[in-house]
């Protein structure tokens, strides 16, 4: 039952990296778009929608117990995926991103073999 999770956040990340660029080169954007994607949140109309929006996503960026009522998979679920999706299909990665991110891993293996 697990793995349906997985596959089924697999999907819905990369659908989000296909449709929407920034979600390429932001993790905390992907995983609010995430969220209001499997909530259902997508088109908020009006102020009232979009602070209920926000106001329940602090609460499962904080609350295990919010994201399991809710079937929401971790930040670090959704980051995870994206970086198997984007290795798995180089056109979906960012390039500036990913070359500032591939430049802080060498800087901090030198930092740490030091």
């Amino acid at each position: 039952m697990k793995d349906n999770f997985l596959y089924k956040t697999e999907a819905i990340v990369k659908n989000l990296l296909i449709e929407e660029v920034d979600t390429r080169k932001d993790d905390m954007y992907l995983y609010y778009r995430y969220c209001k994607k499997v909530l259902g949140f997508e088109k908020l109309k009006t102020i009232e929608q979009v602070m209920e929006f926000n106001n329940l996503f602090i609460e499962l960026f904080l609350s295990a117990g919010v994201r399991r009522s809710k079937n929401i998979r971790t930040f670090e679920s959704v980051r995870r995926c994206r970086q198997k999706l984007q290795a798995m299909h180089p056109h979906l990665r960012e390039e500036r991103s990913t070359r500032n991110r591939i430049e802080a891993i060498q800087h901090f293996k030198a930092y740490a073999l030091k």
